[in-house]
């Protein structure tokens, strides 16, 4: 249905490039903090291996949004406006209020960590 009429093949909106640059960032922000969570929870060479597939999703991550943020100028031009307009001044202050990066994550015993053994 577009514009109250029913349109054949209205559906295929879908399948347009903005939808499925969406589908993939949701897919790699999942992929990114499924790798976190890992990262944190296991110890040794394979919280070292999830941590690199983190570092590597997050960068994906980014370029897939970066991507994603600018198509909807032509695809989306009133999502555009919204975010360009109006929500333009609180993504500044949100970047510019952002807590500074820890300069080493500790892969250390964690709050969830008591009562397991350590040789885990």
């Amino acid at each position: 249905m577009v514009d109250g009429v029913v349109r054949p093949f209205a559906g295929v909106s879908w399948l347009q490039p903005f939808p499925l640059a969406l589908g993939v960032l949701t897919l790699v922000l999942c992929a990114y903090l499924a790798a976190l969570y890992l990262a944190l929870t296991t110890r040794g060479n394979v919280g070292e291996d999830f941590r690199r597939r983190g570092l590597g999703v997050g960068l994906v991550a980014g370029v897939v949004s970066v991507f994603a943020l600018a198509l909807p100028i032509a695809d989306a031009p009133r999502l555009w406006e919204g975010l360009s307009l109006r929500a333009a001044p609180a993504l500044v202050l949100g970047v510019l209020l952002r807590p500074p990066p820890p300069s080493r994550v500790s892969f250390g015993a964690q709050p969830w960590d008591r009562g397991r053994s350590s040789s885990c």
